[in-house]
């Protein structure tokens, strides 16, 4: 018997002893998001074996704001205490907006979520990527998306002409001074034109004050909801009669939104757009 104690030991101690990968796998905690935002962050910081569901809106293509074949590989949630609770997660990303009978529902289940709130500016969204790579773990990858954040924006376009532009979305909902989409208009080297009609953050545009004051750009989505595409078309009527003087492009809605990785697509159109105003090829 003695002679088998030592292989006894052994044995006990290679099963106790996990590789550094294993241990790896074994401490890092897993982490659920429901929101679409959150989501395209998230998937730059960590893993994916990490992450047990997203937001079901990043899996739809209006609304998501990060590659729609990468969210499919994920499961999802609908956002709901009882799925997230069933998760089991070591973390939970939420939104600001999050009812507070979910939050409640999952502070009672001994889970107590991380609020992310939305982004008005810039310096926001960087902010936000620390807050969430902090609480995950993915200083790196935060760092990484940062760096190519403040890349895009140091590409823009920094001569002094600044065109006066409108982000102009199917139902008439026209974002102002004080939200991302703004500062991100801009960098890109635009003026925001809302306030030219006394628009807040988030209001309602019609036709009338526009025809009187067009603005050198409008910004629209490139797919509407069912039943505005009329208005798309409606609209586009309406500019076409002021011929080269205002030039129109497309954006889609899901940039509009979220901060992150969308900072840098939204950069890429709106800059692009620019040089084509100028009849610029480079």
């Amino acid at each position: 018997m003695r002679a088998l104690l030592p292989l006894l030991f052994g044995l006990v101690a290679s099963c106790s002893a996990p590789t550094p990968t294993q241990r790896q796998q074994i401490q890092a905690p897993t982490i659920v998001s429901s929101n679409p935002c959150i989501d395209a962050i998230l998937v730059e910081l960590v893993e994916p074996a990490r992450i047990l569901s997203i937001s079901h809106y990043s899996q739809s293509i209006g609304a998501s704001s990060m590659n729609i074949e990468l969210a499919r590989r994920f499961p999802s949630n609908g956002g709901t205490a009882e799925e997230i609770i069933a998760l089991r997660p070591d973390i939970v990303l939420l939104g600001s907006h999050t009812s507070q009978a979910t939050i409640a529902a999952l502070r009672r289940a001994g889970i107590e979520p991380i609020l992310i709130s939305v982004p008005n500016n810039i310096a926001e969204s960087l902010e936000q990527i620390d807050q969430i790579a902090i609480a995950v773990g993915g200083e790196d990858g935060g760092s990484a998306l940062k760096s190519r954040i403040e890349k895009s924006l140091d590409a823009a376009p920094t001569e002094s002409q600044r065109p006066r532009a409108l982000i102009w979305q199917a139902g008439g909902l026209v974002p102002g001074n004080g939200t991302l989409i703004d500062d991100i208009l801009s960098k890109a080297g635009f003026d925001n034109a809302s306030a030219d009609y006394g628009l807040a953050m988030w209001d309602i545009l019609p036709l009338e004050p526009v025809a009187s004051n067009p603005p050198d750009m409008v910004f629209s989505p490139t797919s509407a909801k069912s039943g505005e595409h009329r208005n798309i078309a409606l609209r586009q009527q309406f500019f076409s009669q002021f011929g080269d003087e205002v030039a129109l492009a497309d954006i889609p809605e899901n940039l509009l939104h979220c901060g992150g990785p969308t900072i840098i697509r939204a950069m890429n159109i709106l800059k692009r757009s620019k040089l084509d105003m100028r009849g610029d090829d480079s």
